[in-house]
């Protein structure tokens, strides 16, 4: 058994029950049927919970619905598109999925759509894409059939439930039944997609007090963890790097689901590295957490390695290096083709905070402290202030060691281990991960950070508590008691009655009666609620509960509400969220004497966002929805006549968000089926091809504009975007552009501008053909997607796939060398010449050489060859040729799932093509899986064996080197806990059941009467140097993963939701 904390005991020592002997029996057999009434076990069940409990699920919901309703709900359930920054280029994902992937039984694989083709789903994540798709697919839609379903599925579940059907089953049911509802139910498109997309940041705080409540965090520890996730969902200083409400508005949706999940994990490596549980839902949920998105895992990775150094135990080590390894293989089936085609990544160059801006120190502790600097300020701000919250997190992590939290000191040591992981350039390089820009580690720092300010003012809170109910009784306690009480009675009347007071001030027009109203409003009503809570106090409890039991309690619950309601103004204030609140015309916000100009961009984005593409309308410059489907229309039309299908490049420039986002056009193969595609796509760091089509959108797209406003102020309007850094980018050149096109195979160029559209019009390889104002279209001639070569290629020895070597090689062929030079490759036919690769010009260090010179080669001439017959699929392409032996381009993004019959090669060539040398006169070139893909698809089956079988063992409690936080060394508290354990704790008529360890109950345990005889048996006590926690009692079966629900006779829950389970517990035989 585990030794409970001083605060912990004080506050255990009773029970917050009746005792067992005294409570009203609930079932009662049925006369007819012998089986209890039906309703019995919910009233069971609701007779068992306690205030800590509701006062839980109110916190903890009302978190969730407060970012639920910011979001929106009315426009999410709305049957639209959503669109805004990458938001709105998403959309194409989960369908090509959903249409073209999943019906072929892959989950990644080729498509044309984008970048001259590239691989689906291989470099990006697909679990929330297939959570999409699982909603969308049905077979029943319509909202009075899909509310009929949930009703059916509900009314199933409560009577399996009441009758006891699944015994130890009951969370297993709901799960499979609310599965099967969703499967049956067809959700449209739009709203799927916008359900998932949110589902992150409305589970967060539900994740959160799961990671506390796994972690044993004692009350309201786990309620305030789940609100301490609101101000980092609404966190205004970042809107790109993932996790917050405005990144997941900009399209990083696929990183807080992943986030949410990897609470949930924290919460199980806690617990199981202390018991040796959840091994196998640990190795699950990590695996998920892969699955959704990668960063996170690093994050984990912090969190593991902090455990290990806060307790070093047989057992830590054992739980971390089993279900670590099954998680990889379990995950394998997507990231093990993801790490072994990693040399095909695309870098976009951004730089690393503090790493080659100059500002070294000062950048880092701008971004890990102060948040004085953010880029781009006219939009983001430091809101929360992060110098308050990094104050607020050391606090915790003080409290945390004082009290012996484990979950606190551990989120600490991750943070620390986050920070270095950011700054320490030359650690972050010599892993796997090292191409990641640094500043994606900033959102589980910050979010570290908020949970454990979270957690210390929980355990403050805790703290109180006990010590009110050890005060009790004394002059001096009974002055506190009232005092605390007063305090926090004025502070939960006033603070949700404020509100309500102001909404009677704004109704009324007498300025003097409305300015009495709301102080004699408050003042009646904690008058009348310090009258009846102060009745009950001293009345104490029917049952007998000692008046210190009851004070403490109030005083547990008073706190939780007080610091949850302050919480929730300071983050609903900026949102305009408070009940009654008002915002005036020139932008302040009033609630109350409480008046705020801060505005949060979160409730317009989402709004903007979730209207959807549907709603949005052009103004006197064009744009707007009718116009955006005009130009899919006319393209779908292109696309269906004589010209035919063909990729499509189109001019790039700002405004363009007014179609809901400048990545609009990219949806052009969602509108047109697959058979226009776009140039430029979403997944920037999915293609090689990447770097070339934004050189090649800079040379047509129309160069920024300075324009005067009605206001005297100029502003800036179109021009490309050249995202990537370090690219040698060109002004806008039509005939660099379209020689351009022509080497990629683009058939059709979009342009509007004025500029763009002179140009082309007297370009002799463009022909309009058609268009839709303000867009028209031309046609690229000689732009095939198979195209006979002149000079024969020529191989670079030594020249990696790595994007550092192969860019270098790529961008000089692509921008610099002449018509005539031949292309490099990296390997070849033994005939091809072949050349030395050249060394990087000094100064270059890993960037792009912008002085690059090719090596000296011979020109070898080729034959002629006519080529003809050109068919492309999906993920295949055929064509004939007059003549063999003699190389041709073809034209179609390399990768090393290319194979081709009826040649030799493919082989990869500059800029990122592919070439093959015919063997027949008939080639076909097709996209399949390797042994890489069929390699990782046999691992991850044998990682969910392992899961399902060796991961269900037990572990056994072993020797403890290292526990600080658990006493490991206080050898002193052990002796004097052996003579209690000889006869219990007896406190006020009952012994308590010392449950371990008691401080992740989120409630006080039950008490067992000594008059029933009842002396619970701790077990020996723990060898010198063992820890304390070292053989905690196991409630579940003895799988090792902590699933009751494996065992009917168990409770349905490891954590002992229902206290009735405790009484007829016993400890497992010592082995």
């Amino acid at each position: 058994m585990s030794i409970v904390t001083d605060d912990d005991a004080a506050l255990g020592a009773e029970s917050s029950e009746p005792e067992p002997s005294s409570r009203p029996p609930v079932l009662t057999d049925d006369d007819a049927s012998g089986r209890p009434p039906f309703g019995a076990h919910f009233a069971e069940w609701a007779s068992t919970r306690t205030i800590e409990f509701w006062i839980t699920l109110t916190i903890v919901a009302g978190c969730s619905i407060l970012v639920f309703v910011e979001m929106h709900p009315q426009y999410v359930f709305r049957d639209s598109l959503p669109t805004g920054g990458d938001m709105g280029a998403h959309v194409w994902g989960p369908a090509y999925l959903r249409d073209e992937l999943l019906p072929n039984f892959k989950i990644s694989g080729w498509t044309p759509d984008w970048y001259a083709g590239f691989p689906a789903f291989q470099f990006y994540m697909v679990l929330p894409a297939l959570a999409i798709v699982f909603l969308n697919a049905g077979i029943v839609s319509g909202p009075v059939l899909s509310v009929l379903v949930l009703v059916v599925s509900g009314a199933l579940f409560i009577y399996l439930a009441e009758r006891q059907t699944f015994p130890g089953r009951t969370k297993l049911v709901a799960v499979l039944l609310a599965i099967a509802a969703l499967a049956v139910i067809s959700i449209p498109y739009g709203v799927a997609f916008k359900l998932i997309a949110i589902s992150g940041l409305v589970t967060l705080p539900i994740s959160a007090w799961a990671m506390a409540h796994l972690a044993r965090a004692p009350f309201p520890v786990p309620a305030m963890a789940a609100v301490a996730t609101l101000p980092f969902i609404f966190d205004r200083s970042f809107n790109i790097y993932g996790g917050n409400a405005m990144s997941t508005m900009a399209g990083e949706f696929a990183f807080v689901i992943s986030l949410s999940l990897s609470l949930v994990f924290i919460g199980l490596a806690v617990r199981g590295t202390e018991t040796g549980q959840y091994r196998r839902s640990g190795a699950f949920v990590l695996a998920l957490v892969a699955l959704c998105h990668l960063i996170p895992v690093m994050f984990l990775a912090t969190i593991l390695l902090s455990l290990l150094l806060v307790r070093m135990s047989a057992t830590a080590f054992a739980w971390v290096l089993t279900v670590g390894p099954v998680a990889v293989l379990i995950s394998l089936f997507w990231t093990g083709p993801f790490f072994a085609r990693r040399d095909y990544l695309n870098d976009m160059g951004w730089d690393r905070i503090g790493g080659t801006s100059g500002d070294g120190i000062d950048a880092y502790v701008n971004a890990l402290i102060t948040r004085n600097s953010l880029n781009p300020a006219d939009i983001l701000r430091d809101s929360p202030p992060l110098e308050i919250v990094f104050g607020l997190a050391v606090f915790g992590l003080l409290v945390s060691i004082v009290k012996r939290n484990r979950l606190g000191v551990v989120l600490a040591g991750s943070s620390g281990l986050l920070a270095v992981w950011f700054m320490w350039r030359e650690f972050a390089e010599a892993l796997p991960t090292r191409d990641i820009w640094n500043a994606r580690l900033l959102p589980t720092y910050y979010l570290t950070l908020y949970l454990i300010a979270g957690i210390g003012l929980g355990l403050v809170a805790h703290s109180l508590a006990a010590r009110v109910r050890a005060s009790v009784g004394t002059p001096t306690g009974d002055l506190m008691v009232s005092a605390t009480s007063a305090g926090l009675l004025a502070l939960i009347a006033g603070i949700p009655l404020g509100g309500l007071a102001v909404l009677v001030e704004s109704s009324t027009e007498n300025d003097v009666v409305g300015s009495l109203v709301p102080p004699l409003f408050v003042f009646v009503w904690v008058g009348v609620l310090v009258t009846a809570v102060g009745r009950a106090v001293i009345a104490h409890d029917r049952e007998g509960e000692p008046l210190g039991a009851v004070a403490a309690r109030w005083v547990h619950g008073a706190a939780a509400v007080v610091l949850a309601a302050l919480v929730f103004i300071v983050v609903a204030a900026p949102l305009g969220a408070l009940p009654g609140g008002q915002r005036s015309n020139d932008g302040t916000y009033s609630w109350g004497p409480i008046e705020t100009s801060d505005r949060s961009v979160v409730p317009g984005w989402a709004q903007w966002n979730f209207t959807g593409y549907q709603a949005r309308r052009g103004n006197a410059n064009g744009g707007g929805w009718e116009e955006y489907r005009a130009i899919m229309a006319t393209m779908r039309d292109i696309g269906n006549a004589p010209a035919g299908c063909g990729r499509a490049f189109w001019e790039f420039a700002p405004e363009l968000n007014r179609y809901g986002t400048t990545m609009a056009m990219m949806l052009l193969p969602f509108w047109t089926e697959s058979c226009v595609g776009s140039m430029e796509g979403l997944y920037f760091e999915s293609s090689a091809t990447v770097p070339y089509h934004f050189l090649l959108q800079s040379e047509l797209s129309a160069p920024s504009q300075s324009i005067e406003k009605d206001d005297g102020t100029t502003d800036r309007v179109g021009g490309p975007s050249r995202p990537m850094r370090g690219l040698p980018y060109r002004p806008f050149d039509i005939d660099a552009g379209v020689d351009h096109m022509q080497l990629l195979g683009v058939r059709y160029y979009l342009a509007f501008s004025e500029v763009a559209l002179e140009a082309a019009r007297q370009h002799p390889d463009l022909t309009e053909i058609g268009g839709s104002a303000p867009w028209v279209v031309f046609e690229v001639a000689d732009a095939a997607l198979v195209e006979p070569l002149t000079v024969q290629p020529v191989v670079i020895d030594g020249l990696g796939a790595d994007q550092d070597e192969w860019l270098d090689v790529g961008v000089y062929t692509f921008n610099d060398a002449p018509d005539t030079a031949p292309l490099f490759s990296a390997d070849g036919p033994d005939s091809w010449q072949r050349v030395d690769l050249p060394e990087p010009s000094a100064g270059s260090d890993g960037e792009i050489d912008q002085d690059f010179t090719a090596p000296p080669v011979d020109t070898v001439a080729l034959d002629p060859v006519q080529i003809s017959d050109i068919e492309s699929g999906i993920d295949r392409l055929s064509f004939s040729v007059d003549q063999v032996g003699v190389p041709v381009l073809v034209k179609v993004s390399y990768f090393p799932n290319w194979s081709v019959s009826g040649a030799e090669g493919p082989w990869r060539v500059t800029p990122n093509l592919m070439v093959v040398v015919p063997t027949s006169t008939d080639v076909e070139l097709s996209f399949g899986r390797t042994r890489v893909e069929w390699g990782s698809y046999l691992l991850a089956a044998l990682g969910v064996v392992l899961a399902l079988t060796v991961l269900t063992r037990p572990l056994r409690n072993d020797y403890v080197l290292w526990d600080p936080i658990g006493r490991a060394f206080n050898r002193d508290y052990w002796e004097d806990r052996r003579a209690d354990d000889a006869v219990g704790d007896s406190v006020d008529g009952g012994t308590q059941l010392v449950i371990g360890p008691t401080a992740g109950r989120d409630r006080s345990p039950p008490v067992v009467p000594s008059s029933s005889g009842v002396v619970p048996d701790r077990g020996p006590a723990p060898a010198t140097g063992s820890s304390l926690w070292d053989r905690p009692p196991r409630r579940d079966n003895d799988d090792g993963d902590g699933d009751d629900e494996d065992d009917p006779a168990l409770a349905a829950d490891s954590d002992a939701d229902d206290p009735t389970d405790w009484t007829s517990w016993t400890p497992p035989p010592d082995s």
